[in-house]
Formats: structure tokens, C-alpha cells, sequence
């Protein structure tokens, strides 16, 4: 899982910083043995875009939140939980230290807050491309979507 996360993350790496690219990938001071935070974190934001593209395609699925402005709001409430996740779980092992010592000193708030931006421009790749699954689906089962059919994408 690492192998298809990191490459991804790492297109952006000028955003965020090398040294903080090395900690998320599991760099430990000695090798990349630790836990690879790129794994948990896209893990996470691939689950949030599901959930909510799936709430507002099946479970909100009305005609008076079938808007392009209703998807936008769902897809910014998504942009908004990635962003905090892309901050809180590096900020936490920045916070406690659990940062290999040799790249420690590079590595500040304005980096991870950067990383969580990145995080959140990716949730809306994944939240558009679920969106997109959504409509296929509903062409398979018409009444999943039936109300946000084209939402935010008409024929």
C-alpha cells in the first residue's frame, strides 16, 4: 500500500518538503521500517470520499439537495476532514517528538500544514472520481441515485 500512496503524495513533495516526505514514508533514522503515515492518511481520505460521495448519491438522495451547490458543499465538508487528517496525524508525531532526529529540524508546522492542504486537494480527486463511480453505478440501478442522477455532471 505504501508503493501506491507515497507516489502519489510525492508528486507534491515541493508543497511540503523533503524531510516531512521521509517521515511519511516511514523513515526511522536508520531505515524506512516505521509505519508509513502515507498508508493510514490516504487510507482515511479514500474511506471519507466513499462515505460522502455515497451520503449525498444514496442517502440524500432528494430532490431539493440534487444542486451543483449541495454536491460543492459535500465535497468541501470532505475537503475540510482530509485537510485536518493530512494535518492532525503528523502534527501529533511532530508534537511528541516521534520524528527521526536527522530530519527533525526541518520539519516544522508550516510543512505539515502544507502536507494537509495537499491531503485535502487530493480528497477532491478521489471525492470526484467516486462522484463519477456514483453515476455509473446508477446507470446499472437506476433507483440508487435517482434525484442527484446529474449532479454536478448533466448529460
Amino acid at each position: 500500500m505504501r508503493d501506491f500512496f507515497a507516489p502519489v503524495y510525492e508528486l507534491f513533495t515541493s508543497l511540503y518538503g523533503d524531510e516531512l516526505a521521509q517521515h511519511l514514508y516511514g523513515w526511522d533514522g536508520v531505515g524506512y521500517d516505521a509505519i508509513s503515515l502515507y498508508v493510514s492518511i490516504g487510507i482515511y481520505v479514500v474511506i471519507s470520499s466513499v462515505l460522502l460521495a455515497s451520503l449525498f448519491y444514496v442517502i440524500l438522495n432528494k430532490p431539493n439537495f440534487s444542486r451543483w451547490y449541495h454536491w460543492l458543499l459535500i465535497l468541501f465538508i470532505n475537503f475540510i476532514i482530509s485537510w485536518f487528517l493530512g494535518f492532525w496525524l503528523p502534527y501529533l508525531d511532530y508534537d511528541t517528538g516521534n520524528i527521526a532526529a536527522d530530519i527533525a529540524t526541518s520539519i516544522g508546522t508550516n510543512n505539515i500544514i502544507m502536507f494537509g492542504l495537499v491531503n485535502g486537494i487530493l480528497s477532491i480527486g478521489w471525492f470526484i472520481i467516486f462522484s463519477g463511480l456514483c453515476r455509473l453505478l446508477n446507470r446499472i440501478v437506476p433507483s440508487i441515485a435517482y434525484n442527484t442522477k446529474d449532479t454536478p455532471f448533466p448529460r
